[in-house]
């Protein structure tokens, strides 16, 4: 009975060779499955590797600009060196990176007279939940994000950020002076 047990079962050797494969065929195939669900964040499960990972070490490699960490993303601005960190469900205004490239490139047809927006401030970014527009594609969410970014002074100019103060006393001097003036009725 023994025997016939034995040859009942047959050795890996064989059904490898009954499957056209080898092991080193499965040790491909597992590596480039793993590799593809961990660029492709299946299931979450390079985000949930990236909480274990100390924020640091996140930042340092910019992962977290690709892949969410815990409930966030980041965004880290190529020209002027800040990051924010951003809901992970809010997404990318594309209207704000269009303006920008329309702005680099100029006007390419002369032909046609139009308004110049020269002068006109773009967001270096800006993001927002994804959702509903009305007919003339106004979001419909009053929650967003956009960023003015500029260089502080003129070209070769000594001004720092903490020339300003305290994070503190620039948003009380903020909001004092722009969001909130004496006599405008703002609170």
């Amino acid at each position: 009975p023994q025997q016939q047990q034995q040859q009942q079962q047959p050795s890996p050797e064989l059904m490898m060779r009954a499957l056209n494969t080898s092991p080193r065929r499965i040790f491909l195939s597992t590596l480039a499955s793993t590799g593809i669900a961990l660029s492709a964040n299946f299931f979450g499960i390079t985000s949930n590797l990236l909480n274990a990972i100390p924020e640091e070490v996140v930042e340092s490699t910019g992962l977290d600009q690709l892949y969410p960490r815990g409930d966030f993303k980041r965004y880290r601005s190529a020209t002027y060196g800040y990051s924010v960190v951003v809901p992970k469900e809010w997404v990318q205004d594309t209207a704000v990176e269009l303006a920008k490239i329309q702005r680099r490139s100029g006007n390419l047809d002369y032909g046609m007279q139009k308004k110049s927006n020269v002068g006109a401030s773009i967001p270096d970014v800006a993001y927002g939940p994804p959702g509903y527009f009305t007919e003339k594609g106004i979001s419909q969410s009053d929650t967003n994000l956009s960023i003015l970014a500029t260089e502080l002074g003129g070209t070769g100019s000594n001004i720092s950020l903490k020339a300003l103060g305290s994070p503190q006393e620039c948003a009380e001097k903020l909001l004092r002076l722009s969001l909130t003036p004496e006599g405008s009725g703002k609170v």
